[in-house]
């Protein structure tokens, strides 16, 4: 009988090894190739032809199984599959993909016939004990022959064995799959043969998937055999998605060669071998006990691997502890499958096993028809995170496993709690055991609490980030509702289960997101709603865990300070009882701010790693006592909030916390080692403030209490005056009024000479961020290539074609995280979708956001709507910024609600006057209905393989954007600019800076800037270089840490942004910049010292007008001129030619006007509908047409330009043009109104002018000076400026009084006496 069972064993296992051998040898040398040669998504779609024949057909080949003898459908499968490894070949030698990708599904149609035929022969040539055995021979013996093939694939690609046209690796793998494919058609003749069990058949299903899906839809009666079904549907569906992400994380992320690469997998091989001989000892209904700890295993193995791949391990150490990893796993997914696919052998009768075999390879290769997509959408992200996630959703799925077998062996229970009340406590079941693996929990006093149908306040401590999961785990019973930050209740996968606890969410007043007044005033309200739902909840019986500190503590000591927040929930439930919750034994975990600061996700991550280093069962537990004790109300001071806060520090410090480290492993021993005490810091030292600010921040502390005692700078804010964490909120309003500028950090106001820094701009919210990701660094290695632009006949064209030669790659970043192509493509199509929809009827939609990736894709996203992008400038007034809204004739704004809060607290506060709807970009992304998601990723994705329509429409709006200038007459102009201005102006600056791919880029300039368009956004893109935004180019110091977290080479900015940040910068911040480019305003010569000792780096200055999309020349980097403007472009011709009389060149070295030609300049200024054109700003000369700049300057010798003044009456202050004639006109209806209600022009007769403005130099930095006749102070003509509209930009710094205006013969200002009137004034 054994030599029978060996020999019906040995003659089908044969056959799988054979097949198993050749299918995984010929996909993981083509997957690998296809990795190599970057061309990664033939990944995704060999996995996809491979699985789509089960899908088509996986019902007539179970049927066929039913119908004939199965020996015959086996010798059909392997003569099929010796015709597909000929093709397979012959694509392999020659590099054919098409050829590669139709062997590939015809190996799934020879594997669709073999399937039902030898699966369902086992239960029918074995009793039913020994099929398990079986099964776990059979998936030794395919595991062995999966693990050669994977495992030489890589082997055999490197070989050079001989030296041959094609490599010789190539032609061993060709070779090889034709020789195993004709090795297993030899092996059918030992295969017995057997009778067909049934003739009686249903008819053919000739709707192949469909008819699989109806069998699946018909056996739903068996709830056991459809719950197998589909857990082995997910099993491969993960483990195709698996075994891509090793590919991509051993290859593109890690380095690895191939070779290496194909190791990872033969342990998860190696692993499968040994779980499966395991499982062999049990029985068909053994996946009741093994499945959900099978499936923990797999997640928590796969969250692992991806945590580890984070980590700065040396290559050997991390292969090995990789090898590890994925042998864990391959261990958990041996217990897995050899039990489900069993119970699925025995389960059916003999008449149906082939359909329902069938059904399952249908729904089993259906989903890993879907790891394709899956690994596209993972693909955005790198393949370690996409690990971390595969881990947590494979966890997920186990709890649902557990939940599942538990109702299947139970049945449906009656009379028992609620539905999410049973799966909540499983949930904290769950917890608790898991935390019981690094915790050993000492609880008292919680047997003493029972309920009475009084509502229940918690109030614990918060010593650690782990407290709440540990607290919470021991209310089961009571299930209480906690007070939660919103942002974290509302990220995906948490929000699904926060719901099971029905949190009361506030956000977080501690956020740096929250900068602005008005974004502040909206979150006030907020937490007042907020408290409000938390005594609701208490009068209706809930109850409800609170954190009186709200806060983790940052010296092992509770701090409530005045935080009122108790006190409240006390007097406006007074029926509610108080139970106090003391923690002790976390202070020193690595979820406290004992050792550092703390990150929930990473330290679950490093958790999750350190239990599988200690077997999960071994790892050394750390000591906690949670103690619970339910205090009489009367007995808690209730006056006020000071005194209750102070009796709640008292008995939450009764047990003082004593900080320890527990050894993480158990080689290291389980005993505590006390941390060392810190040393108190030195007391808060007066800010450098003039005494003035110093007073009135004085003033706005005191004004927070009711009795504020003598204040200096070393009194705390919350110890010692009881203010509490809104009226900290309000304070910090009243100091950004102060200062100017946003307080980004709450917690950072302890002090009142921290009141004073923020006051003053000396306190820093900024922490030291992360090393960026080693992906954005990936352009950098190798040789250095210049930088190029395909050929396309727009902008959006030339973006998609440079993404599509590296998708995968980083584009784009802020000061958090980059985007990669992918990733920037699918949203920008998602929103351009969005706009076809909700501006259908429009032309242009107007864009006013900041530099950021938002501005960047959203400017690319109103072009693939087919529409006109419009950059609008806040920063010259609402005024001026109504006039371009009409101008352009807009109806939709797309903006940003942090950026209108910000504007809010500038005087916007009418920005529902400006005629258009404004557009929210995060309104926007909640309106994505997921058809459209799906629509969007399907468009984008098969973009980037080449189908351009799919995403580029019909018709492309004729201008790449519309900017607008800064105001030289009386209100801004529209200057529309072309796809080839933009792209013309491009080229020359990438050719003329010679950027390469070594190179990345900061960029700080807002998009309605038109060197920021040109320049920061579009140059990027089309030239395939990273860059790094950043929305203030105000702040420095900002800047300057993310320089030195991004490493930039290059940098575009005026001088004075550039200046700041060489000032504020600390040694290695700017050491990566190699190239400065300034221009908008004249650089000083000390800035090129500067900025070569900072750097080492060269700075070059340039010229540039909006009209000509703007650069017009620039110094060469390898021979900067100090002081002047540069060489011109290479596609640009100049002339410089006289202003008075006809025009003529002057000679080199006299001053004239700049006339300008070339593929860069514009056609002409934008007309409003039913309003005359614009004055023409071209000029006839020499026979062409030229653009006339309004600007004088002056050429040397050999070329090179240098900056003589304007012509026209403007002036650039802050990097924005700034219009005297249009102040002229505000002030002149301003005396005129106040003299008899008369207006500008009748003031004029008969008395001259009676103002001038003027800008002369004073201290290297322009003043604009008021010069007039009549009593007008520097406050009145200010307050007027403002009262019309103009930012602060438009400013009276003097004002000059005159008996009278100077004027020309013709009665005209003379503006030159003006100025020499002003100059000697000075």
């Amino acid at each position: 009988m054994a030599q029978g069972f060996l020999g019906r064993a040995a003659a089908l296992g044969a056959s799988y090894m054979l097949g198993a051998f050749n299918d995984n040898f010929f996909k993981q040398s083509a997957l690998l190739l296809a990795v190599a040669m970057q061309q990664s998504q033939y990944q995704a779609w060999g996995t996809l032809l491979f699985a789509l024949p089960f899908l088509l057909f996986s019902a007539w080949g179970g049927w066929l199984a039913d119908r004939f003898p199965k020996k015959n459908l086996v010798i059909a499968a392997k003569c099929l599959e010796l015709t597909a490894m000929l093709a397979g070949a012959w694509g392999i030698l020659h590099l054919n993909w098409a050829a590669i990708m139709l062997m590939l599904f015809c190996m799934g149609g020879s594997s669709t016939l073999f399937s039902p035929a030898m699966n369902g022969s086992i239960p029918e040539l074995f009793p039913r004990a020994l099929v398990p055995r079986v099964n776990g021979f059979f998936k030794l013996c395919t595991t062995v022959s999966i693990l050669l093939g994977v495992m030489l694939a890589g082997w055999a690609l490197e070989r050079q064995w001989l030296p041959t046209a094609i490599p010789f690796g190539r032609w061993l793998v060709a070779g090889g799959v034709v020789l195993a494919a004709l090795l297993g058609l030899i092996s059918t003749i030992f295969i017995p043969r057997w009778s067909v069990a049934h003739q009686a058949q249903p008819p053919f299903p000739w709707l192949g998937a469909w008819d699989s899906l109806k069998d699946f839809h018909r056996m739903r009666a068996d709830r056991p055999l459809v719950f197998c079904l589909a857990a082995d549907a997910f099993f491969y569906g993960i483990s195709s998605l698996t075994l891509l992400e090793i590919n991509s994380l051993g290859v593109a992320e890690l380095g690895f060669s191939k070779t290496l690469t194909s190791l990872l997998p033969t342990a998860l091989m190696v692993g499968i071998c040994a779980g499966s001989l395991v499982a062999a000892r049990g029985t068909p209904e053994s996946w009741q006990r093994w499945l959900a700890p099978a499936t923990a295993g797999i997640g928590l193995s796969l969250l692992a691997a991806g945590v580890l791949a984070r980590l700065p391990l040396p290559s050997p150490v991390l292969f090995c502890c990789l090898l590890l990893v994925y042998a864990v796993a391959g261990l958990c997914g041996g217990f897995y499958i050899i039990p489900v696919s069993s119970f699925i052998q025995v389960r059916p009768e003999a008449g149906e096993k082939g359909r329902v075999l069938g059904t399952n390879n249908c729904l089993t290769f259906g989903a890993i028809l879907l790891a394709g997509p899956l690994f596209y959408v993972l693909d955005f992200a790198p393949a370690s995170l996409a690990h971390v996630m595969l881990g947590l959703a494979t966890l997920a799925v186990a709890l649902g496993f557990r939940l599942r077998i538990r109702r299947l062996s139970t049945g449906s229970a009656t009379g028992q709690a609620p539905r999410h009340s049973r799966l909540l406590s499983l949930l904290l079941a769950l917890m608790r055991f898991l935390l019981s693996l690094r915790y050993r929990v000492t609880v008292t006093g919680l047997e003493q609490i029972r309920a009475d149908g009084r509502a229940l306040l918690f109030l614990p401590n918060h010593a650690a980030l782990s407290d709440p999961m540990l607290v919470y785990s021991r209310l089961a019973r009571f299930q209480p509702r906690p007070l939660s930050d919103e942002e974290q209740v509302n990220r995906p996968f948490i929000r699904s289960l926060m719901r099971l606890v029905r949190p009361v969410t506030k956000p977080d007043l501690r956020s740096r997101d929250l900068q602005g007044g008005a974004s502040r005033r909206a979150v006030l309200h907020a937490v007042e709603t907020a408290l409000q739902r938390c005594a609701d909840a208490l009068k209706n019986g809930d109850n409800l865990l609170f954190y009186p500190a709200g806060a983790l503590t940052h010296d092992g000591r509770e701090h409530l300070g005045g935080n009122s927040g108790v006190l409240r929930l006390l007097r406006a439930a007074p029926e509610c009882r108080v139970v106090l919750v003391r923690t002790r034994g976390l202070w020193g975990s690595s979820f406290s701010y004992a050792t550092g600061r703390p990150d929930t996700l990473k330290g679950l991550a490093k958790g999750a790693l350190r239990l599988l280093a200690n077997g999960l069962f071994f790892m050394p537990r750390r000591p906690v006592q949670i103690s619970f004790t339910e205090v009489a109300r009367e007995t808690l001071p209730q006056d006020n909030a000071k005194a209750l806060n102070q009796a709640l520090e008292s008995w939450y410090e009764a047990e003082p916390e004593i900080g320890v480290r527990i050894p993480y492993y158990f080689w290291q021993g389980s005993r505590a080692q006390p941390l060392p005490q810190r040393q108190a810091g030195a007391p808060a030292a007066a800010a450098e403030a003039p005494e003035a600010v110093r007073q009135q921040v004085y003033r706005l502390v005191a004004a927070c209490v009711d009795e504020a005692p003598p204040l200096s700078p070393e009194t705390r804010l919350a110890a010692d005056l009881g203010i509490d964490s809104l009226s900290l909120t309000e304070l910090a309003m009243q100091l950004e009024e102060l200062a100017g500028h946003s307080v980004t950090r709450l917690d950072l106001l302890v002090t009142v000479a921290d009141c004073v820094r923020a006051a003053t701009g000396q306190l820093s919210g900024d922490e030291p961020a992360p090393e960026a990701p080693p992906a954005w660094f990936a352009t950098a290695r190798g040789t250095a290539r210049r930088l190029d632009v395909p050929e396309a006949g727009n902008l959006p064209q030339a973006i998609l074609r440079q993404a599509r030669r590296n998708p995968a790659g980083l584009v784009l970043a802020d000061a958090d995280s980059a985007m990669s192509w992918r990733g920037f493509w699918l949203k920008a199509t998602a929103m351009a979708l969005l706009l076809r929809r909700e501006c259908a009827r429009e032309e242009r939609v107007g864009l006013l956001l900041p530099a950021s990736t938002a501005a960047t894709l959203v400017w690319l996203a109103v072009l693939l709507a087919g529409k006109t992008p419009v950059m609008l400038n806040w920063t010259t007034g609402p005024a001026n910024l109504r006039h371009c809204v009409r101008l352009a004739g807009l109806q939709t704004i797309l903006s940003a609600r942090r950026l209108l809060d910000r504007l809010a607290d500038q005087g916007f506060d009418e920005m529902s006057d400006l005629g258009a709807r404004l557009l929210c970009l995060e309104d926007a992304a909640k309106g994505l209905s997921l058809p459209l998601k799906v629509s969007a990723f399907v468009r984008s994705r098969l973009a980037l393989l080449g189908i351009e329509s799919l995403v580029l429409p019909s018709r492309m709006p004729e201008s790449a954007a519309i900017l607008f200038t800064s105001g030289s007459e009386s209100a801004p102009k529209g200057v529309p600019l072309s796809h080839e201005n933009i792209l013309a102006n491009c080229r020359d600056i990438a050719q003329v800076l010679v950027i390469t791919s070594h190179d990345r880029m900061l960029a700080m300039l807002p998009p309605f800037h038109s060197l920021g368009l040109t320049v920061n956004m579009v140059l990027p893109l089309c030239f395939g270089l990273p860059v790094v935004l950043h929305p203030n180019p105000t702040e420095a110091a900002r800047l300057d840490r993310i320089c030195r977290r991004w490493r930039p080479s290059i940098t575009v900015a005026p001088p004075s942004f550039l200046d700041a940040m060489l000032q504020k910068a600390e040694a290695g911040d700017l050491e990566s910049l190699r190239l400065g480019v300034v221009g908008a305003e004249a650089c000083p010569a000390r800035l090129h010292a500067a900025f070569a000792e900072k750097t080492g780096g060269v700075l070059v200055e340039g010229y540039g007008v909006t009209e000509c999309a703007p650069v017009i020349s620039v110094n060469r980097p390898e021979d900067p001129q100090c002081g002047t403007i540069g060489l011109p472009l290479p596609s640009v011709s100049t002339a410089i030619v006289t202003t008075e009389g006809a025009m003529r060149r002057v000679k080199p070295g006299e001053t004239g006007m700049l006339l300008v030609r070339g593929p860069n300049v514009f056609a002409g200024y934008l007309s409003a509908a039913g309003q005359p054109a614009p004055a023409s700003p071209f000029v006839h000369f020499e026979g062409q047409s030229w653009y006339r700049s309004g600007d004088l300057v002056r050429e040397d010798g050999h070329g090179c330009l240098s900056f003589a003044g304007r012509l026209g009456r403007f002036v650039k202050v802050g990097g924005e043009m700034i219009s005297l004639p249009q102040m002229e006109r505000v002030l002149l209806d301003f005396v005129a109104a106040r003299q008899a209600g008369r207006r500008s022009e009748a003031a004029h007769e008969g008395a001259g002018p009676l103002l001038a403005v003027e800008a002369v130099e004073r201290d290297g930095q322009p003043e604009i000076v008021l010069c007039t006749a009549l009593p007008v102070s520097v406050a009145e003509a200010n307050q007027a400026l403002r009262a019309a509209g103009l930012s602060a930009l438009y400013s009276v710094r003097r004002v000059l009084q005159v008996a009278a205006l100077p004027v020309l013969g013709s009665g005209k200002t003379d503006y030159r006496t003006v100025r020499r009137l002003i100059a000697g004034q000075a």
